[in-house]
C-alpha cells in the first residue's frame, strides 16, 4: 500500500510527461493524465494525415519521422510489406506533397513536409 503513486511519478519522470492530476473523495480517487508535448504533437499530425493517407503511408511516416536516412528497404523489414510496395507508397506520398526526397538516393534524406509536422 502506497507506493503505487511513487511508481507512476518516476514513470512520467522517464517517459517525459506530467504528473497526473489526483483528486479524491471519501469512496474513489480520480486520475487524470495529460499527454506529454511530443505525444500530443504526434496525436495533432496523425488526425491531420489520417485523411490523405494509408495506413502503411501513415506507419512510413512515422518512421522517417524517427530517421530521416532510413532505407526502402530497412521501412520493408519494419512494416512488413514487400520493398516494391514501400516505394509506391513513397511515390504516393510524394505526389501528395507530403513528402520529399532531398540529395541522392546514397547519402539522401526524407523530408515530411512542414504541414505534416505541425
Amino acid at each position: 500500500m502506497g507506493t503505487g503513486f511513487d511508481r507512476i511519478r518516476k514513470i512520467c519522470k522517464k517517459e517525459n510527461t506530467p504528473f497526473p492530476e489526483i483528486t479524491f473523495n471519501e469512496n474513489y480517487f480520480y486520475t487524470l493524465f495529460q499527454p506529454s508535448l511530443e505525444y500530443a504533437q504526434i496525436a495533432r499530425t496523425t488526425e491531420k494525415v489520417t485523411e490523405k493517407v494509408t495506413e502503411n503511408q501513415g506507419r512510413i511516416l512515422e518512421l522517417i519521422r524517427k530517421d530521416k536516412t532510413i532505407t526502402a528497404k530497412r521501412l520493408s523489414h519494419s512494416i512488413g510489406i514487400s520493398e516494391r510496395k514501400i516505394k509506391e507508397n513513397l511515390k504516393k506520398l510524394k505526389e501528395k506533397r507530403l513528402l520529399q526526397r532531398v540529395g541522392p538516393d546514397k547519402g539522401g534524406f526524407w523530408e515530411i513536409e512542414e504541414s505534416v509536422t505541425k
